[in-house]
């Protein structure tokens, strides 16, 4: 009942990225990243179809008025999770 929050922030977060640095770090669609939601599918095999190195994932959690936002990204071939936060 909260899709529009998980898609919002998908947006921003699309946004952001896709504007450090074009040249050297590509994000794919946010229509692509919306086939992979809620999948059973691996890190791996995700990052096999999509010929990609790294994949950030992440979840949304609302509460009362506060929202908790957790990121993570994870290296495909290793599916080693090289770094999160939450905020």
């Amino acid at each position: 009942d909260q899709d529009y929050l998980s898609a919002g922030f998908t947006d921003e977060l699309t946004a952001q990225l896709g504007a450090l640095n074009p040249a050297a770090l590509g994000v794919i669609a946010r229509t692509t990243m919306a086939t992979y939601r809620g999948t059973a599918r691996s890190v791996a095999e995700i990052g096999r179809e999509l010929d990609v190195e790294y994949v950030l994932e992440g979840g949304i959690r609302r509460s009362g008025g506060r929202v908790r936002v957790t990121v993570r990204l994870i290296e495909v071939a290793s599916q080693t999770q090289l770094w999160a936060d939450v905020y």
